[in-house]
């Protein structure tokens, strides 16, 4: 079993996600206890259940403020991009921090008459220190900045070993998805442009040629020649410009009006900018579930809507559907799963993915954070 099967365990499992997060504090809580008997710190000479106690209640200061700025506060700036609120967040954060360690401290060593009588021998100053007003305790602690000094070390290494795991796990994403794009060509070909799809629109071809219908025969000729050139050679791409993809939707309605009788399609663009980059192949399969599940009757209707704005890109399909429906348009087969991991992959947390259904409507709406 390699790493990737096993972050990926822990992280589905919730139980073992936070087993595997208590074993960390555990580990970190030992680690620290044991270089304190160790090292020459100011509190090697205490009994070891106090320097135990002591380590203990900074630890659970520092898991406070760890998850409270992992789960909180970053996500918060991540979404909200507001700076000042950020920083006072953290500000208060921190103060209660250092309020709690420097109190759970004062209250351990005032606790523990051995601890006074080591610490007078061995380290006096600190000892009047501690028997200071305690508001004049936190102050000169946050003024000496050795309370921010050791708490960024110590979160350091939680943090760090979190945003490795991530860019670790983001690494194997990338490695799986590049073969999934691989596969989304040959699947593109073999489910989206099937053989059955190519053999209507031959057909349908074939049919205006025999009306002597030359000019539109060519230009269907023409489309489809250019449509599969780009799904056969400029899909292996990562990303390509979005008028490109807006073109190779308009060329698979052309090719797919032919057959229809009573449906009416719809194409409009709102673009404020053409310079913007999407992954290949991105929309066909939600306008090829559109084609697919419309029923070709008088008052069918496929809208189609791209508004490109400054900070997104808003994408919507909405087709018509049978009063009576026995076929789940959701599940949409292999593309639309295809798509979805696309954008968990392109657009982590800057998606949106809505399907709306009504009594006469199907409608999906693709929301892209710019």
């Amino acid at each position: 079993m390699n790493a990737s099967v096993i972050l990926d365990q822990i992280y589905k499992n919730r139980k073992h996600h936070i087993l595997a997060h208590v074993m960390f504090w555990l580990c970190f809580l030992f680690l620290r206890w044991y270089l304190t008997t160790i090292s020459f710190n100011v509190f090697r000479v205490l009994p070891r259940q106090s320097i135990l106690w002591l380590n203990l209640a900074s630890v659970a200061c520092l898991v406070i403020f760890y998850y409270t700025l992992v789960y909180l506060i970053m996500p918060f700036y991540l979404k909200k991009k507001k700076l000042i609120p950020t920083l006072f967040a953290i500000l208060f954060v921190f103060t209660t921090y250092t309020i709690l360690d420097t109190y759970l401290e004062t209250h351990i060593l005032s606790a523990c008459s051995t601890c006074k009588q080591i610490m007078q021998k061995y380290n006096a100053d600190y000892y009047e220190f501690l028997h200071l007003d305690f508001s004049n305790i936190i102050f000169k602690k946050v003024l000496s900045l050795g309370v921010l000094i050791g708490l960024l070390f110590n979160v350091s290494v939680p943090l760090g070993i979190r945003y490795a795991i991530k860019t670790f796990k983001q690494n194997i994403m990338a490695l799986k998805m590049s073969r999934d794009n691989i596969q989304l060509e040959y699947n593109f070909l073999k489910a989206q442009i099937n053989p059955h799809f190519l053999f209507n629109t031959l057909n349908n071809i074939y049919g205006l040629v025999l009306q002597d219908n030359k000019e539109k025969s060519a230009a269907l000729i023409a489309k489809l020649s250019e449509f599969m050139r780009y799904t056969l050679y400029e899909a292996d791409q990562e990303k390509m410009p979005i008028q490109r993809e807006i073109e190779l939707i308009e060329d698979y309605i052309e090719l797919e009006k032919v057959r229809l009788n009573f449906t009416k399609t719809d194409l409009q663009v709102h673009m404020d900018k053409l310079i913007f980059f999407v992954p290949p192949l991105l929309f066909i399969p939600i306008v090829e579930n559109a084609f697919k599940f419309c029923p070709d009757q008088i008052g069918a209707l496929i809208e189609i809507n791209f508004q490109l704005g400054e900070k997104q890109l808003v994408f919507k399909c909405t087709n018509s559907i049978a009063e009576i429906n026995t076929f789940d348009q959701s599940e949409g087969g292999i593309g639309l799963q295809n798509l979805k991991k696309r954008l968990e992959l392109y657009f982590p947390n800057k998606h949106q993915y809505i399907v709306v259904v009504t009594a006469t409507q199907y409608v999906t709406t693709l929301i892209l954070e710019l």
